[in-house]
């Protein structure tokens, strides 16, 4: 059996496989970091995540959900993405290119998250250059919105928020956003942008997901080699890519044919009975 969606779902999938022992492959999401590291290029990054994350609006399993960037460059990453977002979605009423909200169910829950930031003090930024009549619960709209350092215990800290919102967190060490990283549960996909070696190696390693990309998004999905799939809360079993998808969704049986040791191999292998058989046994096993 395979699943694809979200991981309570995959938790009462596994539940409902269990009692037929029916072997099940989950893809499921998590909450996506991106690590942006001090000597990342600023320009290119907010473009990826920025555009990334306004794609379908975030209804995307390996979209980014939140961005660790540094604390002094917090300023400078706000500015770049919003100009990002406005460039892509200067309107959103009756725009082709903005996707609504799968359903109500959706739509609500989204809406929920920033109505209790909003109400926590969150700093919440709404990408809406054209002032469009947004959210709108009729057409399932929802504004690209920015979140800024939201506190630990809200919805849009701790969920996968799988919508159009972007939470963004500073950090003053790598080490701190490595642990905070390791406060959520495995996520589908990290992202690690930068050039120093040593410090993009540091996230990889103490870090654990379905998959990473360094300076890119969501193309380790691809991989012909290993396969893709999740981690722990994100999934279990790897598909795709030619071997690693045929082994995956096939059963190997193994078979044998005795030739010219059948006689042997039985006589020796049954109950022994006397010293004679024994010491032939262990000679024949090299004992």
């Amino acid at each position: 059996m395979f699943s694809l969606g979200g991981s309570e779902t995959g938790k009462k999938i596994l539940a409902a496989a269990a009692p037929n022992l029916t072997p099940v492959v989950l893809e499921l999401g998590g909450k996506n970091p991106a690590v942006v590291l001090p000597d990342a290029n600023q320009q290119l990054v907010a473009e990826k995540i920025a555009r990334g994350r306004s794609g379908n609006s975030g209804q995307i399993c390996l979209d980014v959900d939140y961005a660790m960037v540094p604390a002094n460059q917090l300023t400078d990453y706000i500015h770049l993405i919003v100009e990002q977002l406005e460039q892509a979605f200067p309107t959103y009423s009756d725009n082709p290119e903005y996707s609504a909200i799968i359903n109500d169910a959706a739509y609500k829950r989204i809406t929920g998250m920033l109505v209790e930031a909003q109400q926590r003090g969150t700093q919440l930024l709404t990408i809406n250059p054209n002032h469009d009549a947004v959210p709108d619960a009729t057409k399932r709209l929802i504004p690209l919105t920015l979140a800024i350092n939201s506190d630990p215990d809200l919805q849009i800290a701790k969920n996968e928020i799988f919508g159009p919102i972007l939470s963004i967190f500073t950090y003053e060490t790598l080490d701190e956003a490595i642990a905070f990283i390791n406060t959520h549960e495995k996520s589908l996909a990290m992202y690690v942008f930068g050039k120093n070696k040593a410090q993009l190696n540091r996230v990889i390693r103490h870090t654990s997901s379905g998959g990473v990309d360094i300076n890119e998004l969501a193309l380790h999905a691809g991989s012909h080699e290993m396969g893709f799939g999740g981690v722990g809360y994100s999934g279990m079993g790897r598909y795709k890519g030619g071997k690693v998808g045929f082994e995956t969704f096939s059963n190997p049986k193994s078979v044998y044919k005795q030739g010219i040791l059948a006689k042997y191999t039985t006589r020796f292998m049954v109950p022994i009975h006397n010293q004679r058989n024994e010491k032939r046994f262990k000679k024949m096993l090299g004992l």
